[in-house]
């Protein structure tokens, strides 16, 4: 299933979570979309996705931040 996955980058395995180690390998694919990411793990790889396309990161995450 995978395989035929053309417009997401998807981790052989279906259970790795990307992370900001990932930034190269996820832009350098030209696809339209990353599976899987959570809020925890992958924020600084989704912000600097973001970033590299040109919009401005979002600097407030409310799971991330306790009151």
């Amino acid at each position: 299933m995978w395989k035929t996955a053309n417009l997401h980058v998807i981790h052989h395995s279906l259970r790795n979570i990307h992370t900001a180690d990932d930034f190269d390998e996820v832009m350098q694919s030209k696809r339209c979309f990353v599976r899987k990411v959570n809020t925890e793990a992958s924020t600084p790889l989704l912000d600097r996705i973001d970033t590299s396309v040109g919009l401005n990161p979002i600097t407030y995450h409310p799971i991330l931040v306790k009151a």
